[in-house]
C-alpha cells in the first residue's frame, strides 16, 4: 500500500484550475485542474472532500445532486477515465465548510476512490463534474460561486516511476 501524507490543497485558486458552469439535468465539467510543467502529484485514495456548489444567486444545489471525479492523460485529453463512484452531494449540502473540516463530521464527507492514491504527471488532468438536481429554486452550478478542496502531495521523478507503474495496474482491472 502507497501511503501518502497530503501537504498541500488544490481548490478554485490553485493555478492551472479552469471552471466551468453546470447545467441541471446534464453531466457537467465544474473544475478541470491541469497538472502545471514539472511537477507531479499523488492524491490519496481516501479523503476528505470540501465542496459547495451555488448557483449566480447563491442558491445550493439540491441534496440529490451527484459529484463525479475522473482524470485525464495528455494523450487523451477530451476522454475522462472515472475514479470512484458517484458521490451525492446531500451531506455537503447540510454541513458547512467548516463543518465538513471538522472531524466531528468527517464520516460524511470522505471520498473513496477504491485504490491508495491518484498519482497525475503534467499535462495530466483532475476532473470534477457534476450532474446537478435543482433545489429550492436553484439553476445552473455557477462555478464563480462554488468552492471545493482536494489535498494533494508533490512528488518527486523518482518517486513518480514506481506510482505510475501502480496506475497502470487499474487499466488492467
Amino acid at each position: 500500500m502507497i501511503q501518502v501524507k497530503p501537504t498541500q490543497y488544490f481548490n478554485t485558486a490553485s493555478s492551472g484550475v479552469t471552471a466551468g458552469d453546470g447545467t441541471v439535468s446534464v453531466l457537467s465539467d465544474i473544475w478541470v485542474v491541469k497538472i502545471q510543467k514539472g511537477l507531479g502529484v499523488v492524491i490519496p485514495g481516501r479523503f476528505k472532500l470540501n465542496l459547495k456548489l451555488l448557483d449566480a444567486d447563491g442558491v445550493e444545489m439540491g441534496a440529490n445532486s451527484e459529484v463525479y471525479f475522473g482524470y485525464r492523460t495528455a494523450d487523451d485529453p477530451r476522454r475522462t477515465v472515472p475514479i470512484g463512484a458517484k458521490i451525492l452531494y446531500s451531506p455537503y449540502k447540510d454541513l458547512t465548510t467548516a463543518q465538513q473540516r471538522d472531524a466531528d463530521y468527517a464520516d460524511s464527507v470522505w471520498v473513496d476512490f477504491g485504490y491508495d492514491i491518484l498519482p497525475l504527471i503534467e499535462d495530466e488532468s483532475l476532473v470534477i463534474s457534476c450532474y446537478g438536481v435543482a433545489g429550492a429554486g436553484a439553476g445552473t452550478v455557477d462555478a464563480t460561486y462554488c468552492s471545493f478542496e482536494v489535498p494533494f502531495a508533490e512528488r518527486s521523478p523518482e518517486d513518480l516511476v514506481a506510482e505510475m507503474a501502480y496506475r497502470r495496474q487499474w487499466w488492467g482491472r
